[in-house]
């Protein structure tokens, strides 16, 4: 499933403005400028990227080409490095949680 930039800059507004509204099972100012930074984040970059296409259109398509033959090649490997850190991360919660 793939899900576009736009539509994640617009689910994170969307989701800030919900918790705004309600108050939030988890509303704390940290979390909520963290969302905030993200949504900004991510539609900033994105913007980036969609400036560089338009004034750079041949060195953007070459860019494009090596990083998606990048990705095709190391897709399996990027896969199991994160379940990895996943799988630690969460492994080690638990020990830390039965210990203490």
């Amino acid at each position: 499933m793939r899900v576009a930039p736009r539509a994640a800059a617009r689910l994170g507004g969307k989701v800030i403005a919900a918790r705004a509204l309600r108050g939030g099972m988890w509303s704390s100012r940290p979390n909520d400028l963290t969302l905030a930074a993200f949504c900004v984040l991510s539609s900033a970059s994105y913007l980036a990227l969609e400036t560089y296409a338009c004034f750079w259109t041949g060195q953007s398509q070459v860019s494009l080409a090596r990083f998606r033959t990048w990705i095709a090649r190391h897709t399996d490997q990027l896969i199991i490095m994160g379940s990895l850190i996943l799988g630690f991360w969460l492994i080690g919660k638990s020990i830390y949680l039965i210990v203490s």
